[in-house]
């Protein structure tokens, strides 16, 4: 019996959808990737998507050209049903069933709202400089 999807990423341009069928896909210009992205300016590892506890998260995997969610370029985040995500200029939208009583807000990767711009606090200064 074939897995069940877990939802569906939709490419805008064309309307092609690809089933999300396992809890870590990965995206990108290579062959061995899961959802393959067949174009220059697509990364050969350019991201991945993670379902965790009913919800889908994207992380980008060092790509030249980044991921955006809502035109925001993002490391990690969350993705609600309806999201819109560019990869390189490529639009797309994921669709997914969130679980019964599930907003997402408590196990956000990147508040949903900021920037993404990575920052790293230290308690001691001289730590800062290991």
């Amino acid at each position: 019996m074939p897995a069940q999807p877990h939802g569906n990423l939709i490419r805008l341009a064309s309307g092609e959808i690809f089933p999300l069928l396992a809890e870590r896909l990965t995206l990108g210009r290579r062959e061995s990737c899961d959802i393959r992205l067949p174009y220059p300016n697509v990364s050969s590892l350019h991201c991945a998507l993670n379902f965790r506890a009913g919800y889908w998260h994207i992380e980008d995997l060092n790509s030249t050209n980044g991921v955006r969610i809502k035109s925001q370029r993002v490391h990690k985040r969350l993705l609600m049903p309806g999201d819109q995500i560019t990869i390189a200029k490529r639009h797309f939208k994921i669709e997914y069933n969130l679980p019964e009583g599930g907003d997402g807000e408590a196990i956000q990767d990147e508040p949903r709202n900021s920037p993404s711009t990575p920052s790293v606090q230290h308690a001691n200064p001289a730590d800062a400089e290991r």
